[in-house]
């Protein structure tokens, strides 16, 4: 995995808890989910613990893309 591809993964996560999708204690499981399984993107690993919708992983992914053009 690269490094852009895990600040990404990072991103998606801050982002996800400061617009109130998921909570600290669920990003820090599926932290401890991704550290076991770096091939599959946090986003990936909080649809399939059924903590975000496929709809809230478009919207967070988009959001991601936002971020990062503006920085």
């Amino acid at each position: 995995m690269s490094q852009d591809q895990a600040d990404r993964n990072m991103l998606f996560g801050i982002l996800a808890v400061q617009l109130g999708f998921i909570s600290r204690d669920q990003l820090v499981g599926a932290i401890n989910s991704w550290v076991v399984d770096k091939a599959r993107s946090l986003g990936e690993i909080l649809q399939s613990q059924k903590v975000i919708t496929t709809s809230d992983r478009t919207t967070l992914n988009k959001d991601v893309e936002k971020q990062l053009s503006i920085h």
